[in-house]
């Protein structure tokens, strides 16, 4: 295992200019809102709940500006109420002895997902905020036992390299932002983790390309690639009873035997599952050396044959069922409308948009956080297969919700913090992939690829 040393250079230079060629010839269009205009050097925001709206464009070395504080209404005032006095008791009658009343069967409590409102990443801020989070969805000290090994797996899609086109950095983008990492990171060493690693593909540079450098030395954090299985000679082989697609999912050793594993994802759409949250993020756990057919293929293309609406969707729920997620926070301070990178941009008409619903949402169960971080974005979190945002196919969260590995409906969930009509920012959904053609172009892009390294 590693402490963050240094940052390996690792080349992905497909990403940006080749997968927004390959989007480009598969995706449909679809209804778009009226393209946001250029952003100007002053930032609007609104209320959560409102239309998105872009932020400017910081010009070179320019610090993003902080996100100005949501409008807070004041709390009416209640007049007391005088009590009537009390009245006089009548003498007590002897009652009849009745058999004990057998007690009712226990029902199981709901899964709690708590949502909070965080304005802007301040390092304190984002530490208040999950904070009060974990403490309302009872705390980590019954999940992080002392000296446990705990792993943490933001998203680093892509690694974080391809830039947005308004040059607001990635982790205000489409990648988890530090202050969220830190916040959860620093509640697990509290509650007496022994071991906190920091997991993530695409190489060993992806730390400091994605502003996580400082709180590795500030908590004295693990990181891993989990694209290599080292130390071990090979990645774990987790089975998958029941298996939808794959009886058997490949894992770094560390996250197949980890103590505690917590999902940190971006919330975002995403063009072939709908939505990016916890569930979609433990994608990124499985190595992607071991699962393309061929070694320059910067995408896993095995899983990408055949209808990839139901054959992603489905490898998700195999690979949940393969490695658990025990605690999930979902950082959605600040990200991208529609599409789930840079790569998506100009595709079928996509205009990407960095928006701020300045929300935090977490729980203990990925299949519940999902679900309320669905609603939040404007979506029924039970949508239908092949409607928004699930236009490809399957809708993940309700198949595993069906599978009995949470809820995906609000009514079974408990809801704390700030309630989902007030918190609700509507997401604008990705254009229909057409999912058989599909495979094609990953080759295509492969291929073109290959030409130039």
């Amino acid at each position: 295992m590693k402490i963050l040393s240094g940052a390996a250079v690792l080349t992905r230079r497909r990403f940006l200019g080749t997968l927004a060629g390959a989007a480009l010839g598969v995706l449909s269009g679809c209804a778009r809102p009226s393209p946001v205009a250029t952003p100007t050097a002053e930032a609007t925001s609104g209320p959560a709940g409102a239309e998105a709206v872009a932020y400017p464009s910081p010009t070179a070395g320019q610090t993003a500006t902080p996100f100005p504080s949501p409008t807070t209404a004041a709390s009416p005032t209640v007049a007391a109420t005088a009590l009537p006095p009390t009245p006089t008791s009548p003498p007590a009658t002897p009652q009849p002895t009745l058999a004990p009343t057998p007690a009712p069967t226990p029902t199981p409590a709901k899964p709690i997902v708590a949502v909070a409102r965080c304005d802007d990443y301040g390092a304190s801020k984002v530490e208040a905020a999950v904070r009060s989070l974990v403490a309302q969805c009872g705390g980590l000290k019954d999940i992080i036992k002392p000296g446990a090994t705990v792993v943490i797996k933001p998203n680093f899609t892509s690694g974080g390299r391809p830039p947005t086109t308004d040059r607001w950095p990635n982790i205000y983008t489409y990648t988890t932002h530090p202050a969220v990492t830190r916040a959860i990171a620093l509640l697990a060493k509290e509650a007496g983790a022994g071991r906190i690693i920091l997991t993530e593909g695409w190489g060993d540079d992806v730390w400091v390309l994605n502003k996580h450098d400082g709180l590795i030395k500030e908590l004295g954090l693990e990181t891993l690639n989990l694209d290599d299985p080292a130390p071990a000679a090979d990645f774990t082989a987790m089975p998958v009873p029941g298996a939808l697609e794959l009886p058997e999912v490949l894992l770094h050793e560390a996250i197949a035997k980890a103590d505690v594993f917590i999902s940190v994802p971006k919330m975002k759409c995403h063009a072939s599952c709908g939505i990016t949250l916890s569930i979609k993020n433990v994608f990124g756990c499985t190595p992607l050396p071991r699962y393309r057919e061929r070694s320059w293929d910067q995408s896993r293309t095995t899983m990408h044959t055949g209808h990839w609406g139901v054959r992603l969707p489905r490898i998700l729920v195999d690979v949940l069922r393969a490695r658990p997620v025990d605690f999930a926070v979902v950082d959605a301070i600040s990200t991208l409308d529609q599409g789930e990178g840079p790569w998506n941009d100009g595709a079928a008409g996509i205009v990407l948009r960095t928006v701020r619903p300045q929300l935090l949402l977490a729980g203990r169960n990925p299949v519940a956080v999902d679900a309320v971080g669905a609603a939040l974005m404007g979506f029924d979190p039970a949508a239908a297969d092949d409607t928004p945002p699930f236009s490809c196919g399957v809708n993940h969260i309700a198949l595993a919700a069906s599978l009995g590995l949470g809820p995906g409906t609000l009514d079974q969930i408990d809801i704390r913090g700030v309630a989902v009509a007030d918190a609700r920012f509507p997401f604008t959904p990705c254009p229909r992939v057409l999912s058989q053609a599909g495979y094609g172009p990953h080759l295509a892009m492969d291929e073109a690829l290959r030409r130039l390294l």
